[in-house]
């Protein structure tokens, strides 16, 4: 009744709020990983009701293009990290940032796949074990630390490794080794 025609009087007066809002970070870091592509696939892929924004810096830069996908959902959302509200101050940017979940490296079809709590279709791809194996790695946020840290803690974690089980460490075998092949002649 009374209700639903105010309901209807409103969105006839002004524009209706998007019922999602995806942001997409185009600092520096994030616009050399792919943002301006990552916003094309939004915008070709977003359904209709959910808008694309640009913003200023996400974080974890080096892992970009970043994306926050808003509102913040409790239930349903995977493979991102919630964040938390703040005052984004960018380029010719100001405003108030909302909460939501960010998500890194968004950029394919099938990343895109992430967002379907938020209405975008679900890609094929995501499914089986290599999507489920995906989806693990996803949720832990390994795919947000750059690759060199990544790179550096599991060389130390194998070093470790190898230091308990066979009371050698990796380090002086890799200085022994060029230590003879620099007293070698190259072929």
């Amino acid at each position: 009744g009374a209700a639903a025609a105010g309901v209807v009087a409103e969105a006839e007066v002004g524009e209706a709020a998007p019922k999602a809002t995806v942001f997409v970070c185009t600092s520096s870091s994030c616009t050399g990983d792919g943002a301006e592509g990552c916003l094309k696939l939004l915008r070709e892929l977003a359904p209709e009701g959910v808008e694309i924004r640009e913003t200023g810096c996400l974080g974890p830069c080096g892992s970009g293009p970043n994306i926050l996908a808003t509102p913040l959902l409790h239930e349903g959302a995977q493979g991102g990290k919630e964040v938390k509200a703040r005052r984004v101050l960018h380029r010719d940017l100001d405003f108030a940032q909302p909460a939501g979940i960010c998500f890194t490296g968004m950029k394919t079809e099938e990343e895109v796949a992430l967002l379907a709590p938020w209405g975008f279709s679900d890609a094929v791809g995501t499914q089986g074990p290599l999507g489920a194996l995906k989806m693990l790695l996803r949720s832990s946020q390994l795919d947000q630390v750059p690759w060199p840290i990544l790179l550096y803690v599991g060389f130390n974690v194998v070093r470790l490794i190898v230091s308990l089980l066979f009371h050698l460490d990796l380090m002086n075998v890799i200085r022994d080794t060029a230590a003879s092949l620099e007293g070698t002649p190259v072929a």
